[in-house]
């Protein structure tokens, strides 16, 4: 599948512990058909995601360390571009900031 189409990651941070992340398994179906329609490749990679409502004492000490997970996965892969796919106050900080140390389209 690798014919020179720009690699599209899609960085999911999917959880069945993270409320506002449960509907991702299904949306993100819907984001590889339209990076396929637009002629990538979608590719997707799952990252840390920390939710408020379980972690302890609180999700803001992990926001660091979400952050850093995202920039290594988008380092560590071959990719052209990626979508974030974030959902609460903790998880877009962390992907935005993850994805602007690597400076690539997202």
């Amino acid at each position: 599948a690798f014919d020179g189409r720009p690699v599209i990651g899609i960085c999911n941070t999917f959880s069945e512990f993270t409320p506002c992340h449960v509907h991702f398994r299904g949306l993100v179906e819907h984001i590889k058909a339209g990076v396929l329609e637009a002629g990538g490749l979608p590719l997707e990679f799952p990252v840390f995601s920390c939710g408020e409502s379980n972690l302890r004492p609180t999700a803001m000490l992990f926001r660091n360390l979400a952050s850093m997970d995202v920039e290594e996965a988008i380092r560590g892969n071959p990719m052209d571009g990626v979508v974030l796919m974030a959902g609460c106050d903790k998880t877009t900080p962390s992907l935005v900031m993850g994805a602007a140390s690597c400076d690539l389209p997202s």
